[in-house]
């Protein structure tokens, strides 16, 4: 399955390149302008591994991050060539730098191209930006940067962190190194490596993954003769180096766990009804009883919620009676006015109106209750007890880039494991180390 997989990426990359390289040096020269100067080339590239380190930093995977500092040691060599051709035309340069420069704008075509259509082929890319940065012109030995350690760094209280440069001939002399706005203490060097500690307070991640500046100086070599010819033509006798340092929150996010836990929940109705009556004609006095029960058993009257409307009266009156949880009666009376006697005139009594009132219960419910919340840190097991009579459970993680997942099950991805011991009743979030997420990309 692996060498499949290879197989396919080194297709995808190889249909780039041929669709990009098939026209020959034609499509190059196109990007080179007739008379170009050296400066213009210099801000053409830039602008081309400035487009690809956007779209570099949206994958988030370990190799992308190698690929970002790959990119930005091609730039930093670049501007270095840049610098000592400074004020001529690609038509002066000898040959080894016009391949030079149509070699860079070919390459970083084919790697903006690769790296915008997210062909998932980083691993290959690292290797063709570290081929492009192994042709610069470099002179008789001069500093070379191909590394810098480590990869990230977690924004943790440590008073130091060590800084490691890897490359060739970087020991002609003074190096420095400055991350942030921190310069950092030299404390071993040699021509293949450079180590540095640098104040953990400037490795701070602002509310997600960041990248702090990171500008390396190195000593050029240079000749007792060619110090004194160079020193008169501005040569420089530092060589400078553009990079950064990723850095990752101390927490991978917060979390928390319910449990589906039977409860008893009070819950309120709110019920109406008429009451009342109307007399027949030559009737006198009539009273009526209106009896009032709760919905159910398990529901209760709430005998001070009782209120009555009248809505229609005429001699008429009405009051409570038997008033308790279980029920209650609307009484009401009313009397006729006249007579029906020959040659009189009879007027029916009226009383009736409205009752509206609550009632409560008890019912037992499954109802989400929260267990425990807290930080997740890196790599450290978070073991949390559940409740006996806990019928499911469920764990949300809001992890330090914004997202929020929702877990209801022993799970696993690159970020974190959920395992749901039932016999135990234990619920166990296992973090990853920021190893783990980086291998696999940032998008579990």
């Amino acid at each position: 399955m692996r060498r499949q997989m290879l197989s396919s990426t080194l297709l995808i990359i190889f249909l780039l390149v041929c669709s990009l390289a098939g026209a020959g040096q034609n499509e190059v020269k196109e990007l080179i302008v007739v008379d170009a100067t050296v400066k213009g080339l210099v801000e053409k590239i830039d602008t081309s591994i400035s487009n690809t380190l956007n779209d570099v930093n949206k994958i988030g995977s370990e190799k992308s991050i190698e690929l970002r500092m790959g990119l930005m040691i091609l730039l930093s060599e670049v501007e270095n060539v840049g610098d000592r051709l400074s004020g001529k035309r690609f038509t002066d340069l000898d040959s080894s730098h016009k391949h030079f420069f149509e070699n860079i704008l070919r390459g970083m075509a084919e790697v903006e191209v690769a790296v915008a259509r997210g062909a998932g082929i980083e691993d290959v890319l690292v290797n063709h930006v570290e081929q492009l940065v192994k042709n610069v012109p470099f002179e008789k030995n001069e500093p070379q940067l191909r590394r810098v350690l480590p990869v990230y760094v977690v924004d943790i209280d440590a008073h130091k962190v060590r800084v490691i440069i890897k490359g060739r001939s970087l020991n002609h002399g003074k190096a420095s190194l400055n991350v942030g706005d921190s310069s950092c203490d030299l404390v071993s060097r040699s021509d293949p490596k450079l180590e540095f500690l640098c104040d953990s307070k400037v490795f701070t991640a602002a509310g997600g993954v960041s990248y702090v500046s990171a500008n390396l100086g190195v000593t050029n070599y240079m000749s007792q003769w060619e110090r004194l010819s160079k020193a008169f033509a501005g040569a420089k006798s530092v060589k400078q180096y553009r990079t950064s340092i990723l850095v990752i929150p101390r927490e991978l996010g917060t979390y928390k766990i319910y449990g589906m836990l039977k409860k008893t929940q009070r819950e309120y109705k709110v019920r109406k009804g008429t009451w009342g009556h109307k007399n027949p004609y030559c009737w006198g006095s009539e009273s009526s009883e209106a009896n009032f029960k709760p919905a159910s058993k398990e529901w209760k009257i709430q005998v001070d919620s009782i209120k009555t409307q009248v809505t229609k009266s005429k001699k008429g009156s009405h009051k409570l009676l038997n008033v308790s949880e279980e029920g209650f009666q609307v009484y009401a009376k009313a009397r006729n006015i006249g007579s029906c006697y020959t040659g009189s005139k009879d007027s029916p009594g009226v009383r009736m109106g409205t009752v509206a009132w609550k009632e409560q219960r008890d019912a037992v419910v499954n109802k989400w209750v929260s267990i425990a919340e807290g930080r997740v840190l890196w790599g450290k097991d978070i073991v949390n007890k559940m409740p006996s009579g806990m019928t499911r459970f469920k764990v949300t993680i809001k992890k330090f880039d914004g997202r929020t997942n929702t877990i209801k099950s022993s799970s696993k991805n690159s970020w974190y494991s959920i395992l749901h011991d039932k016999k135990n009743k234990i619920v166990t979030i296992s973090p990853a180390y920021p190893d783990d997420i980086f291998r696999h990309g940032l998008g579990g």
